[in-house]
């Protein structure tokens, strides 16, 4: 309302004489000052000198102090005060009301923490996650051979003990492929054992550790010992690589990651009923794919193993997967699937081949009988 000395407002001061007590009353602008007239205390602040501020909840009133009234502190959540004519008249005071309304819209202190910390974490997330296959590789080697061992052990003892053939008729064929190649890796430092397995699926896969499941699908699909020696030996690269470990710590999840980054790698050995799972399905990185055959071959020709059995086999594959449209075959090729047998992985290899000094004086695996009869006992 408008009274002879000016503007009036609702308002609230701190006095000196009243302490801590909040005292209510009105705010009038007058020529040179700020009069605050309540029941109990009164006083004019000169405008000369006058300190403007925004304070209270959400900085949503306005306070009013002098140096010259210490104690005294008069405030307003009246808006139409930030507009009185006399106040912006008067160009100090003008200023300080421009002044607090651009800090009253920029965002608070505390609120510009929080979302530097916000971003800092979600860069930190990202950070993280594009790095993941060097944290992968970080954790994997400070993971020593006898801890990975223990945890390839608990996972294989996940798969059914009823497909393992513990007298399978192909047990001779396959160790006298696995003798060739064992003393070439034994200087890795893993134990390797090898696993025959009933089941239709073209494919053998190996667990972190030094287990290596050979699927009879593969070994009734096979045409040579030496096809069979180079998937073993690019699983086996798998193993001494350690592909498949930095695949489940990826796959883990970010919380164990950063458990293992400090040392405490108890959560993977938590994941050893999922892997036995994940290893059937896990696909390899293009990257992995490429160390699995360049280390799997130096493997075959440093055992004096014929390594085009591993380029045959894959293009095996690869014929089977064109010829069927990949429909027919399609569940039971699960070596393609997993490790897809792409042109450009079959041309690597034959550059390999062509670059090798020695094209002969191989060791001879024997005959392969594709027609042998599976007799075991379980």
């Amino acid at each position: 309302m408008e009274h002879p000395g000016g503007q009036t407002y609702k308002a609230n001061a701190f006095a000196p004489q009243t302490q801590a007590r909040i005292n209510p009353g009105a705010l009038r602008v007058i020529p040179g000052g700020l009069r605050f007239e309540s029941a109990t205390v009164s006083e004019t602040l000169p405008l000369t000198g006058l300190v403007v501020r925004r304070g209270g909840h959400n900085n949503e009133q306005i306070f009013f102090e002098h140096p010259e009234f210490p104690g005294w502190s008069i405030y307003s959540s009246d808006p139409a005060l930030s507009n009185d004519p006399t106040l912006c008249a008067t160009p100090a005071v003008a200023r300080m009301f421009k002044s607090v309304e651009r800090s009253r819209r920029s965002t608070p202190k505390p609120v510009m923490i929080g979302l530097a910390l916000l971003v800092l974490l979600f860069g930190g997330l990202v950070l993280l996650w594009a790095q993941k296959d060097r944290i992968a590789e970080y954790i994997a080697e400070k993971i020593p051979i006898e801890w990975e061992a223990k945890f390839g052990d608990q996972v294989f003892s996940q798969f059914d003990d009823e497909t393992i053939l513990t007298n399978s008729a192909w047990a001779g064929a396959v160790s006298n492929i696995t003798n060739r190649l064992l003393p070439v890796v034994e200087k890795s430092g893993y134990e390797f054992k090898f696993h025959i397995k009933q089941d239709t699926n073209v494919n053998a896969f190996a667990i972190p550790g030094g287990h290596v499941v050979i699927l009879t699908g593969l070994l009734e699909e096979a045409d040579s010992a030496e096809e069979v020696a180079g998937v073993l030996a690019h699983e086996i690269a798998h193993v001494t690589r350690r592909h498949s470990l930095q695949n489940i710590i990826k796959s883990a999840g970010l919380l164990v990651i950063l458990q293992a980054l400090v040392g405490d790698a108890s959560g993977l050995f938590g994941l050893a009923t999922e892997a036995s799972r994940y290893l059937l399905e896990q696909k390899f990185s293009r990257d992995y794919e490429r160390e699995a055959d360049d280390t799997g071959w130096a493997y075959l020709v440093e055992a004096n193993i014929d390594p085009r059995g591993m380029t045959r086999f894959f293009e095996k594959l690869k014929k089977m997967m064109e010829d069927s449209g990949m429909g027919a075959v399609e569940n039971t090729l699960s070596l393609v699937n997993t490790h897809p047998a792409s042109q450009e992985r079959i041309d690597r290899l034959s550059v390999k081949w062509e670059q090798l000094p020695k094209k002969s004086g191989f060791s001879e695996l024997g005959v392969w009988n594709k027609e042998i009869a599976e007799k075991t006992e379980r």
